[in-house]
């Protein structure tokens, strides 16, 4: 009960202090959201999703899935559906709600950030069945042409379970944290891994005294790594092991390499000045 308590506890606070965790009603659509989508396509300035179908699908079962009318598929197919029937392989044009496209544009990235409080690491992509190039880059918000140049595609054909580059994200730099000095303090003893938080990359921490908001460096002493986490509340009173020091995230424990639930850790923070 304790550790269920305690788990309910964390995540209750990570979810107040990541937003990504937040759930979001409604959003656009874009072709990735749907399995049997292969692209996005433009015709008389108006964007249509194209849906390939598979074998026993109807034209109603395709115009709900879409949340369209069945007419809206028709006017946009008159010539597939004058005898009022599909089959399967043939493409549709379903005319597109709200779908996120690639800028008009190729951007303008660079490996190095404009500032130095981040920095930028390349994203992959894996290819999968029935996407298409266009699609991809609806997908990750880059256009067509990057994904050539980054790639170095001579054309639009791209093979599955390729590997693609679609651009770049950036990774804020670590807060500084000493790990020695007049004004560090050092505590050595046991850390411990909060389940229920490997779905987030963020790099957060307990503490039995220190405000949230506070920085401290954690180091792995079985190897010697350390990692710099952000405090969001104290370890709770119910938790009576008193050699544990602090409760990491899963992401800041398996940027340190530790997989265990518990393990020997010593901890460096500033102290408060008077």
């Amino acid at each position: 009960m304790k550790i269920i308590l305690l788990n309910l506890f964390l995540l209750n606070l990570l979810f107040l202090f990541s937003p990504s965790l937040m759930g979001k009603a409604g959003g656009e659509q874009t072709a990735h959201s749907f399995a049997d989508s292969i692209g996005i396509t433009k015709k008389e300035d108006k964007y249509f999703i194209l849906h390939k179908i598979n074998v026993g699908e109807t034209l109603s079962g395709i115009a709900k899935k879409y949340k369209v009318s069945i007419t809206e598929i028709q006017k946009s197919n008159a010539e597939i559906l004058a005898k009022d029937k599909i089959k399967s392989g043939q493409v549709l044009l379903i005319p597109a709600r709200s779908v996120t496209l690639p800028p008009t544009a190729p951007p303008l990235v660079s490996k190095k950030s404009s500032t130095n409080s981040a920095t930028l690491r390349e994203k992959w992509h894996l290819v999968k069945e029935h996407e298409s190039l266009y699609k991809i880059a609806a997908t990750h918000n880059v256009h067509v042409d990057s994904l050539k140049k980054w790639n170095q595609l001579p054309d639009n054909e791209i093979k599955i379970n390729a590997k693609l580059m679609v651009g770049y994200t950036s990774q804020a730099a670590e807060p500084y944290v000493p790990s020695s000095g007049a004004n560090v303090a050092k505590e050595s003893g046991m850390g411990e891994m909060i389940s229920g938080t490997g779905n987030n990359e963020l790099k957060l921490a307990l503490h039995r005294k220190l405000p949230a908001g506070s920085y401290v460096r954690v180091f792995n002493e079985g190897n010697g790594s350390s990692v710099v986490v952000k405090i969001i509340g104290k370890i709770p009173n119910i938790d009576s092991d008193e050699k544990i020091i602090i409760k990491l995230s899963q992401a800041a424990c398996k940027s340190i390499g530790m997989v265990n639930e518990r393990f020997p850790v010593t901890i460096t923070y500033e102290k408060k000045k008077k």
